[in-house]
């Protein structure tokens, strides 16, 4: 089922992150949700490795949304100590969008794009509450979270599916030729990878049956590496 969110967009930052277009259809968002649910159809399908690139997008977005976040209560600290208290600051909404997610990485892709757009507002206020001792401070921060931000984005939208290993649960399992084919040019999947992934809310369910014998195949093989 889809659901909606809406996001107030403040600043030019976030605005131009919105309209950069990838070709002449996607916005920079719409491509990289676009990618992220072409993934989840191939883990709805039992492909291991759309497993496993889930939880790394997962893992990069929960990254940077922390260090986005620490940014935002450093610059509120830094306002309030410079000016004793957090000013109520109505800064005032250039377009609002809404945007349609389907899955949790979904969300977590609006959450980071809402985040940076609350952290660049705080950089400003930071900014003209005398915060910075250069303005050098200023544009090296906001330039920083943002190209990561945008790098984020972009390494979800370079995905190549054309490219990408049509490996099930079987193949895996049975270590047969199409998986030993697949390690050469995609590298192997850790068993530890997979199990953290198959457990994890974030990405597709399996069943109870396809979870159980899951687990116990990826145990095993947990256990025989070790003891290698």
């Amino acid at each position: 089922m889809e659901m909606k969110q809406k996001i107030s967009i403040k600043t030019q930052d976030t605005y131009i992150l919105f309209k950069i277009k990838i070709g002449q259809k996607r916005t920079l968002l719409d491509a990289a949700m676009f990618k992220v649910a072409t993934l989840y159809n191939l883990a709805k399908q039992r492909n291991v490795y759309a497993f496993i690139q889930l939880m790394q997008i997962h893992s990069d977005i929960e990254n940077l949304l922390n260090d986005i976040q620490a940014n935002i209560k450093k610059s509120k600290k830094l306002i309030k100590k410079r000016v004793k208290y957090l000013p109520k600051v109505v800064t005032p909404v250039q377009e609002e969008c809404q945007f349609g997610f389907s899955n949790p990485i979904h969300f977590g892709l609006i959450q980071l794009l809402q985040n940076f757009d609350d952290c660049v507002s705080w950089l400003i206020l930071a900014k003209s509450s005398n915060v910075f001792a250069h303005q050098n401070g200023f544009y090296g921060l906001k330039n920083r979270i943002r190209k990561r931000v945008f790098r984020l984005l972009s390494e979800i939208i370079r995905t190549n599916f054309k490219k990408f290993p049509q490996i099930n649960f079987n193949n895996y399992f049975n270590n047969d030729e199409h998986y030993k084919k697949a390690v050469i040019d995609h590298g192997k999947v850790d068993p530890e990878l997979l199990y953290n992934a198959i457990n994890s809310a974030v990405t597709p369910l399996l069943t109870p049956e396809e979870l159980n014998k899951a687990i116990g195949q990826l145990k095993k093989m947990v256990l025989n590496e070790n003891k290698r």
